[in-house]
């Protein structure tokens, strides 16, 4: 495995709840399953309470005592411009109710099904660069798969129009700028926010979730 740059030349911007949040093993993990699974068992996978950590991505891992994790930098960017939008969630009730059996009426006044006024931020930039220690040509076969990164890419944000993996110097980025837990981030004298996050793919499912460091912009 080899010290490589990963970037994604953007269309227009990207949507994520944090500057940080873009995770490219989160990204090569999700080509990775669909690729494996198809897209219906995937749907199903991912709405299910079976998702495991994804120990099996083109990336060298870091242990630290019972942890583990890729060497995957955080995203870096220039951010040209950043636009707060309000975007509207409305529930097809109609098409819900004509499909399914014994059901009257679908809430959306509350509940999952609520319609509602999301508020998002968009980071107006021209490419993402992810500095990372993997297998280059895995690596790319992924990405290959991925037109788009971030959220609310039906509104047109995060569509990627190319993705280069390079060769670059060995450097500290792919092991100490990320999420860190915080016992590994005192050894290595690295500061920051302290957040509880994932640091590993699914970000989302709590085996995954520590107390981390996120390092201060460099």
């Amino acid at each position: 495995m080899k010290h490589l740059k990963i970037t994604a030349f953007l269309t227009k911007g990207f949507s994520a709840a944090y500057e940080w949040a873009l995770s490219i093993d989160g990204i090569v993990g999700y080509a990775k399953k669909m690729n494996e699974l198809g897209f219906d068992d995937f749907v199903y996978a991912q709405s299910s309470n079976n998702m495991k950590p994804l120990d099996d991505l083109p990336f060298q891992k870091e242990h630290f005592l019972d942890l583990w994790w890729y060497k995957c930098s955080m995203p870096i960017f220039e951010i040209e411009s950043t636009q707060d939008k309000q975007l509207f969630r409305r529930f097809n009730t109609f098409e819900a109710e004509t499909m399914l059996q014994n059901v009257k009426k679908v809430e959306t006044t509350k509940g999952a099904y609520r319609n509602a006024m999301i508020s998002k931020t968009f980071f107006i930039t021209k490419k993402v660069d992810w500095f990372v220690i993997g297998d280059k040509e895995e690596i790319e076969k992924y990405l290959k798969m991925i037109t788009h990164i971030g959220g609310v890419r039906r509104a047109g944000f995060g569509a990627v129009s190319k993705w280069e993996v390079v060769e670059v110097e060995e450097n500290s980025k792919p092991q100490l700028y990320r999420p860190l837990p915080i016992e590994f981030a005192k050894k290595n004298n690295v500061s920051g926010l302290h957040v509880k996050w994932g640091i590993r793919p699914p970000a989302t499912i709590p085996v995954n979730k520590f107390d981390c460091v996120i390092p201060k912009n460099d």
